[in-house]
């Protein structure tokens, strides 16, 4: 059969049609049936309704909940105001009261009652069980206001009154009846934090900032060490650089809801130096127009949270199961969570301990610690701006759609109130002073954000936003349209909602005052001045639901009252720009007779890099020749060059300019005038200002050489920019100077939030009962530990006086009595009798105060016991009646810097046989303190370091000095140390506070200065030159190089008067003052070599040199310490007879012929630039000459085994003095008793398969000071090394018939024809080499002791002592074996050879390769002094080590002077 269905989807009975006519989905009648809302094919059905039964509990019995909660008979019975059963687990839940309202059900405020008996049970019909979900006056339940919408989804039960605010548990959690204990808990919208974190905490009484620079050792004053630095800190210090980050939070509860996010705080943000410009700074700025050190110095920040219990306790209050750090960039819209915190890390300290913490205003509060680290997620959108829960008031109707719940006919705000009475002004920030319980009183904005400040010439709205407990906002409130200002004392100016912020005026009021100090300007803050509370009381017809009150226990309940404030601010003129700028012209700068427009009216500026754009053009209307372009930016001038001096190059530089004029009357400012602006009316290039054809370069234009671009503007008021100089092309000192744009108007009519907020209990009470008295003006506690008994205490200039509460301000309490109650320190110790309170000097009619020291104090190094703790009475004697009032200040100790003893400290000389762990010296100081009481001194808590060693230590080459921290006493305990050590002795106090001291120690002998410089073995002298090297300070002085000619005093030998022999080879005077070398090079016409003229001329050249290729030391390149050295190298190597190139000399006349070639040569000292050069002397006393006669030849080297073949023996050492007309030099300049030094060197020409040989003539002076004992004067000062010209060798060449090297130059000059050895052989084998540096720290030798060996005996004369064999080892600190002093028997240099009887003794290096067999024998003789070589008397092939010097020693030491070298004379053929 057919079978019909029928679905009742509608379930809609309906018994007004025919059976006939009824619609499918209704029905006609039905009992005890439901229409299921089965999602499956039965979907519409009708279904039997279970019938209903008495609840009952596991035995059987009737539930009986006023039994169940034990409901007392004599009371109201509780009654069901509303169920809900769960057909999928068989509960019901059910909410009872016993509570019955008297007002109407949609009334605001209902009437609560605080002995209510209110519950929420669930019975499941399948266990039979009962179990209390909630009880509580708290839920305020009424039995007239039944509960309609109830739902379930998953365990979150949902209900609503339309009495209170939608509330929902979690039956999970609700199951011991104890779980939910207050509003906060059960209400669907969520606890809304309404306070931004703080950025400051304290230490022993101290507050600081918590936004800090860890990574810097020093403060931007480098003497300084930053308290704040921390060598660990494992963050990234670079990451906020470029940042302006805000942070807030927010509470994650345990049931995944999120609240709302607390405001933010404003930027952490500290610029590098504190936002000052050091040295060097301005002239950086002007160059690149940025701000370099315009970069954000926080890298750790620690964020105190603020939450509304003591941490441990907001888990069981709130509900709270973590907190979310946020982060947001000032340029972005993003915010990101820095951190997530449990509930189990934020409830515990570090130690494990219960975070009972508590604030200044008794809230508890949660650190963390943030490193600079990188955020881990971003939020999404709706959630950053979600501003409040969309969470009504209260509703009637709820019900779960699409899993969402969704209420209906309800409220959805709060009612604000009209106006909130106050006035806004704008004054510096106020002293920190953190009000206990009352968050609305707080100061501390000046620690808080040292370097924030209020922009000066703009508008600002201030606005109050209220809220409820959960983050339910109000629109902005205003303050009332006032008709009068309030103008306090200081010449500040209140008045209604919306305030002016002039720029700063010209200061008027007297120098020196804190309006007028730049340096003490704190920076400004927005104030608010409250003059009425907001309404207390709720109103039932608007629906204002008065001010919150959380106390259940109260018959004024008020949870869902205003319970929070934040304020907000209106300031549309947002984007602008500073203009930094190379100085600013208040004058045309081409200087024109009749200027187009009188000086004062006009300034000019010159555009660089982004000021262009900063500053743009108007292009809207340009003609393609155009050069002069309009413009009308609005420019305001915050610095100016001095416009106070016609100097062009000013003292003051610059100063600020103030745009606004100030009116003062009895020293009160009593108006300001607007600002004055600078209009730019005209940009263009600078060659594009003038009309002439070749414009001049202008003195005044910075960069006048790249025709910057440059802009006129017209100027009104105050004058700015530099007066104009003596001329265009005067040259003008470029000072930075700043201008400000104008604003960009924002047509964004917005709030902004800000940082400021607090409860509106505490915003009430700060206008209905605020402190008595506001504080202490002028109260400048300037007590250090060196004030004496008798000394004032506070400052006598400003003597102090206490301030009456103005609203939020103050003003000067006039007739007043204040005394000391007492004085503790931080300990609590009595004090108070160390301080006295006298009258001070009237201000005006105002009587004030000043504190005197009873007895003196000590810097303490624990800060409890130097602060203290005043608490005065204040009594305002104006006031009849008046009583006395406890107002206490907290003040500290000043420190005095320590200071070290015996400044300037003198150089410490220790020999070489020092004791390495022995005390060189102890360094002393005193603490600053004068007659500290007992038990304190003026030498305790002073702790001592070493910085800066030069050179700085190297482990296992250069030890580090080593200073006792406490006693101050200096060792080096390693015994390695040589040379010069310098360093900076530093003392600290028990406050931190710093002396230094320059300190220097000399180990073993003392170093040359730097600036004479280490060069070693360079080319002075090639072929037919002429050299002089200069060590002096000053190279422009014209007798440096200028020889003069002419007689000097005796000892001293005669010079030649300029060194050019040749036209164009003269050298200027002052050449080496900007270069390292100065050459000059010219080829002769008239010298040739080979067989005929014309080959190839000889060049000849003229050189003058400074030691090094840079000046060193600021130019200091004159020996200035320590002792220095000299090693000259004269060279000639012989001819190749089998030469093919026709370099034979003319008259050679046979195949072992000598060669030969001398320098005429000199060394000169002059202690100053100003004193006459004299001959120089060594540090024996010695006159230093540089003759000498080095010869080689085949008797002395025969073959190419020969140990001297390179560089010949010492014929002699004697100075050679010859007339210097037998030089073949020009007698023009000289007469036939002139003579002159000169170093010979001659080496015999190559026979056939023989070694050519070559002669080394090695001269070694030792300079400046003694260090050998001698008693001598040092010699320290300018020097200047002369080698002439080489000429031909007295001995050997120069006369007819003779072998001729090089030419003679008065042959040359007189155009006579004459043949020499090639240019090539010239410049090849004719060479002077040089050496210089410090002589106890050779070039090339770390050593300290080198080698020797001695004759076993002494001798009674050199001659005698040549012909000793030395045979006995010995060790010396000389490498040099003419400035030997003393030999030991060590090489540690600790014994001195005291088996040496008085007399002359022999001594050679030790080893072939030993820096003194290198450097110090000066090629001398390896046998006894001959005055002929004996062939057969001695191995050509003998170690080069054997080389002989002999020395008068008395008492161990050699006699100074003594020193000779052995030398032989070589046969002549």
């Amino acid at each position: 059969m057919a079978e019909v269905k029928n679905a009742f989807i509608k379930s809609k009975m309906n018994k007004d049609l025919d059976d006939r006519l009824l619609p499918s989905g209704e029905y006609r009648e039905g009992k005890n049936i439901q229409v299921s809302k089965s999602e499956g094919q039965d979907v519409g059905a009708l279904e039997n309704v279970i019938g209903n039964a008495p609840a009952v509990d596991t035995v059987g019995a009737n539930i009986d909940f006023n039994a169940i909660a034990g409901v007392p008979s004599n009371v109201d019975q509780l009654k069901s105001i509303g169920v809900y059963g769960d057909v999928n687990t068989g509960s019901i839940f059910v909410f009872l009261t016993n509570w019955k309202d008297t007002v109407t059900a949609n009334q605001t405020p209902v009437n609560w009652s605080a002995s209510a008996l209110n519950y929420i049970y669930e019975y499941n019909t399948l266990t039979k069980n009962v179990n209390k979900l909630a009880e509580g006056a708290y839920l305020n339940f009424a039995q007239n206001n039944p509960i309609y919408g109830i739902n379930l989804i998953e365990n979150l039960l949902f209900w609503t009154d339309n009495r209170n605010q939608p509330r929902k548990i979690n039956i999970d959690r609700a199951s011991n009846g104890t779980f939910y204990t207050n509003e906060e808990t059960v209400s669907v919208a969520k606890y809304n934090p309404y306070n931004a974190i703080d950025l400051y905490y304290s230490t022993s009484g101290q507050y600081y900032t918590s936004m800090q620079d860890v990574t810097s050792e020093f403060l931007p004053d480098p003497s300084k060490n930053n308290p704040f630095y921390d060598s660990t800190w494992p963050g990234d210090p670079d990451y906020l650089e470029d940042k302006f980050v805000s942070f807030s939070y927010r509470f994650k509860f345990i049931d995944g809801e999120y609240s709302i996010m607390a405001p933010f705080t404003q930027a952490a943000f500290i610029p590098k130096q504190d936002g000052y410009f050091l040295t060097g700074d301005e002239d950086a700025t002007y160059r690149s127009t940025i701000v370099q050190f315009m970069e954000n110095k926080v890298n750790n920040v620690g964020l105190y949270v603020p939450l509304p219990f003591a941490a441990n306790q907001l888990m069981n209050s709130l509900h709270v199961g973590d907190i979310e750090l946020l982060y947001k960039e000032s340029d972005a819209l993003a915010v990101k969570v820095l951190d997530t915190i449990s509930s189990q890390d934020f409830s515990l300290n570090e130690d494990g301990t219960e975070n009972t913490s508590l604030n200044t205003y008794g809230q508890g509060f949660y650190k963390y610690n943030y490193q600079s680290r990188k955020p881990y997620k971003t939020l999404p959108e709706s959630e950053i701006i979600r501003v409040f829960d969309m969470v009504p008031v209260r509703a009637f109707g709820q019900e779960i759609i699409s899993n969402r719940v969704v209420y209906s006919n309800f409220q959805d705000k709060h009612t604000p109130p009209a106006t909130i009475d106050y006035d806004v002004a704008v004054t510096p920030k106020a002293s920190f002073a953190p009000a206990n319980n009352n968050q609305s009183l707080n100061n501390t904005s000046i620690t808080e954000y040292p370097e924030h400040t209020v922009k000066q010439n703009r508008n600002y709205q201030v606005g109050i936003v209220l809220s409820d407990k959960f983050g339910r906002q109000s629109t902005v409130v205003l303050s009332p349209v006032k008709t009068t200002q309030i103008t306090d004392t200081q010449g500040i100016t209140y008045g209604g909602s919306t305030y002016y912020h002039p720029y700063k005026p010209t200061p008027v009021l007297p120098v020196g005052s804190p309006a007028n100090d730049i340096n003490s300007w704190p920076g400004d803050s927005l104030k608010l001045l409250v003059n009425g509370q907001i309404p207390v009381g709720a109103d039932p017809i608007t629906n204002y639901p008065g001010v919150y009150n959380g106390d259940a226990t109260s018959d004024s309940y008020n949870p869902l009252g205003w319970y929070s404030y934040k304020v907000v601010v209106k300031q549309s003129e947002q984007e602008y720009y500073n203009v930094y700028l190379p100085g600013i012209m208040g004058f045309y700068p081409n200087m024109p007779t009749t200027p187009p427009d009188p000086n004062g009216t006009i300034a000019f500026i010159t555009l660089l890099n982004d000021n262009i754009n900063k500053v743009p053009r108007d292009l809207t209307e340009v003609g393609p020749n155009q050069k002069q372009y309009r413009s009308s930016v609005e420019l305001y001038g915050r610095v100016t060059p001095d416009i106070t001096s016609t100097n062009p190059n000013p003292v003051n530089g610059n100063q600020p300019y103030y745009p606004t004029t100030a009116t003062v009357s009895a020293g009160v400012i009593t108006s300001i005038s607007p600002p004055t602006s600078n209009i730019v009316s005209t940009i263009a290039l600078q060659n594009d200002f003038a009309t002439v054809a070749t414009p001049p370069l202008y003195g005044s234009i910075y960069q006048t050489l790249s025709n910057p671009s440059m802009a006129r503007l017209t100027q009104s008021g105050n004058l700015i920019g530099s007066l104009e100089p003596a001329s265009d092309t005067t040259l003008v000192n470029v000072t930075l100077g700043v201008y400000e744009t104008a604003p960009v108007e924002s047509l964004l009519d917005i709030f902004w939030e800000t940082s400021t907020s607090g409860l509106v209990s505490d915003f009430n009470d700060a206008v209905d009962s605020g402190p008595q008295v506001k504080g202490f003006s002028n109260f400048d506690f300037i007590q250090t530990e060196s004030t004496q008994g008798g000394s004032p205490a506070t400052n006598p200039a400003t003597d102090f006086f206490p301030l009456l509460p103005l609203g939020l301000g103050s003003v000067a309490m006039t007739n007043n009595e204040v005394t000391i109650v007492s004085v503790a320190d931080l300990n609590g110790n009595d004090v108070t009798s160390d301080w006295s309170l006298i009258a001070g000097t009237p201000n005006g009619n105002i009587n004030t105060h000043r504190l005197v020291v009873v007895n003196p104090k000590y810097y303490t190094r624990a800060e409890e016991t130097r602060r203290f703790l005043f608490v005065f009475n204040v009594k305002d004697l104006s006031q009849a009646g008046a009583t006395a009032a406890p107002f206490p200040v907290i003040v500290g100790l000043g420190n005095e810097d320590p200071l070290i003893n015996d400044k300037p400290l003198d150089p410490i000389n220790l020999p070489p046989d020092r004791v390495p762990l022995a005390v060189i010296t102890t360094y002393t100081a005193v603490n600053g303190s004068i007659n500290p009481p007992t038990p304190y001194t003026t030498v305790i808590d002073l702790s001592w370091k070493i910085q800066n060693q030069i050179p700085a230590p190297v482990l296992g080459l250069v030890p580090e000095l080593i200073i006792d921290p406490t006693s101050g006493t200096l060792t080096e305990p390693s015994g390695t140390a040589e040379g010069n050590y310098s360093f900076d002795v530093v003392v600290t106090d028990s406050g931190g506070a710093t002396d230094t001291a320059q300190a220097s120690v000399i180990f073993g002998k003392e170093q040359i200065n730097a600036g004479w410089g280490k060069r070693n073995d360079v080319a002075f002298s090639e072929g037919m030159g002429s050299a002089g090297m200069y060590w002096s300070n000053d190279y422009s002085n014209s007798s440096l190089i200028h020889v003069v000619d002419g007689n000097l005093p005796d000892g001293v030998r005669n010079t030649i008067n300029g060194r050019a022999v040749l036209n164009g080879l003269s050298l200027s005077d002052t050449g080496l003052s900007n270069k390292n070398r100065d050459p000059k090079v010219v080829n002769s016409l008239d010298c040739f070599y080979g067989d005929q003229q014309g080959t190839q001329p000889i060049t000849f050249t003229n050189i003058n040199y400074r030691p090094s290729s840079q000046l060193q030391s600021n130019g200091q390149h004159a020996l200035s310490s320590g002792t220095a050295y000299l090693k000259i190298d004269y060279t000639l190597k012989s001819f190749p007879l089998s030469d093919t190139n026709n370099e034979v000399f003319d008259n050679l006349s046979g195949p072992d012929q000598q060669g030969g070639v001398a320098w005429p040569s000199f060394l000169q000292y002059r202690a100053s630039s100003n004193d006459a050069w004299v001959q120089a002397v060594d540090v024996e006393g010695e006159n230093i000459t540089l003759g000498g006669i080095q010869r080689n030849s085949y008797d002395l080297s025969p073959n190419n085994q020969a140990t001297m073949v390179e560089t010949g023996v010492i014929n002699d050492n004697s100075q050679t003095s010859i007339p210097v007309i037998s030089r073949c030099i020009p007698n023009s300049a000289f007469s036939n008793s002139n003579t002159v030094d000169f170093n010979e060197v001659s080496a015999t020409f190559q026979k056939d398969g023989g070694p050519i040989l070559q002669s080394v003539s090695s001269k070694v002076f030792a300079i400046g000071k003694d260090q050998g004992g001698y008693g001598n004067s040092d010699k320290y000062g300018e020097y200047r090394l002369i080698v002439r010209f080489p000429t031909n060798s007295y001995v050997i060449g120069g006369g007819d018939g003779q072998a001729d090297v090089v030419p003679r130059v008065n042959l040359c000059i007189s155009s006579n024809s004459q043949l020499y050895a090639s240019q090539r052989f010239i410049n090849a084998n004719i060479k002077v080499n040089l050496t210089f540096g410090d002589f106890y720290y050779p070039n090339g030798s770390t050593d300290t002791a080198f080698r020797y060996s001695r004759s076993a005996t002494a001798n009674t004369s050199s001659e005698l002592a040549s012909s000793d064999i030395p045979n006995t080892d010995v060790y010396a600190r000389e490498w040099s074996l003419k400035y030997v002093t003393v030999f030991y028997k060590d090489p540690n240099l600790q014994e001195i050879d005291d088996r040496m009887s008085n007399g002359f003794y022999c001594y050679n290096a030790s080893s072939d390769g030993d820096y003194n067999t290198e450097n110090g024998n000066e090629n001398s003789f390896s046998n006894g002094n001959s005055e002929r070589l004996v062939q057969g008397t001695y191995d050509p092939t003998v170690d080069s080590h054997l080389r002989r010097w002999t020395a008068n020693f008395t008492n161990s030491k050699k006699v100074a002077g003594t020193a000779l070298p052995n030398v032989v004379v070589l046969p002549f053929y």
